[in-house]
């Protein structure tokens, strides 16, 4: 044997007994539903059978049928929540025949390989049909204290005389049996509230001119992000003595939260924007770099600008950056001429997140 052949051995040997004598792993014991069920001997039915059966409209189970008298389809599990709350679709082959329905759910709850338990049928059904679609909404299977791996039987009779109920090992020529396997799982846990909702009116703006209080005529246009850090950054254009766009003063606003929105710091104010607007922040979650792209115009509003890069009149696209976590901030920088096409006449970042 070759060298090569021998490590190769040793390196799967040691992978082997690694896993059997590592006390950390958690080895799931996977169980197969129950097989030894009564014997059926169903024949092709004579009247109506299951064309098809879904659970929760064909989410949780889709299985379409012929008329075979028995089958059984407990390939594949479905996954059924103890207590769970389930709509059930019979598809009724050949509706007609037979005028009376009753259909029957049995669940092996206890998985002693019978349906005969306390509260193993856990639906039934009796009435007049001849449509195609069997619909009951909002049926509960029960609780199921035994988890794990089981069968599901479904069953369907037709016929214009009454019938009185099914038997889950009976046999008969008026109707069809399949069995499903399932497997039952608790409901998960409600995930509870870590951190409580809060409200806050961060920038309020006073409705009147900035030298009267000291406070911009209005706040427009919010920014939310999350920095690299996990802080929040609130931002703003804070329009100074009017509502208005640029060309008119705004100087951006930033309010920083380091516990997620509960509390806020005292407002930034980046007073080397203006006539600048719109925020559009970035944050690079590598670098943790913060980008605010902006709208800039000192003498032209969005829609008047000329687009050339060279000219007063032209919408620029500034940006702004922060390598501190949002507490302080470059100068601007004019990617106008890097941008710009011919034909261009203006860009703006427009709002960003939030």
């Amino acid at each position: 044997m070759k060298l090569s052949s021998i490590l190769f051995l040793l390196f799967i040997l040691l992978i082997i007994l690694s896993c059997s004598s590592s006390s950390d792993i958690n080895i799931e014991e996977v169980e197969n539903p129950v097989s030894n069920y009564c014997n059926l001997s169903l024949s092709k039915s004579t009247t109506s059978y299951i064309s098809y059966f879904k659970i929760n409209d064909g989410t949780l189970l889709n299985h379409a049928s012929n008329n075979v008298g028995y089958e059984n389809s407990t390939e594949k599990p479905v996954i059924l929540v103890s207590g769970g709350t389930y709509k059930f679709n019979f598809g009724i082959g050949e509706p007609a025949l037979g005028k009376n329905k009753i259909v029957h759910i049995w669940i092996d709850k206890n998985q002693d390989g019978d349906f005969y338990d306390f509260e193993e049928l856990v639906f039934s059904w009796n009435g007049q049909n001849t449509s195609t679609d069997l619909q009951f909404s909002n049926k509960t299977i029960g609780a199921i204290s035994q988890l794990g791996f089981t069968t599901m039987r479904i069953a369907m009779r037709s016929s214009d005389s009454s019938i009185s109920s099914i038997s889950p090992c009976g046999n008969f020529n008026d109707g069809e049996i399949e069995d499903y396997a399932v497997k039952i799982e608790l409901a998960p846990e409600s995930l509870s509230i870590l951190i409580p909702e809060v409200t806050h009116d961060l920038f309020v703006g006073s409705g009147t001119t900035y030298d009267t209080d000291g406070i911009p005529h209005t706040f427009r246009i919010p920014s939310l992000v999350t920095t690299k850090e996990g802080t929040l950054l609130a931002i703003g254009d804070g329009r100074l003595n009017s509502n208005a766009d640029v060309p008119n003063r705004i100087d951006f606003y930033i309010k920083r939260s380091t516990d997620n929105g509960s509390t806020w710091g005292e407002s930034i104010i980046i007073r080397n924007t203006k006539y600048g607007g719109d925020a559009c922040t970035v944050v690079d979650k590598t670098t943790g770099r913060i980008f605010i792209f902006y709208a800039y115009s000192q003498y032209k509003n969005i829609f008047e600008s000329d687009g050339d890069p060279n000219s007063e009149n032209c919408l620029r696209s500034h940006y702004i950056y922060s390598d501190d976590d949002g507490l302080t901030w470059s100068y601007p920088i004019d990617l106008t001429a890097d941008l710009y096409k011919p034909g261009d006449n203006s860009y703006w970042a427009s709002g960003g997140t939030g």
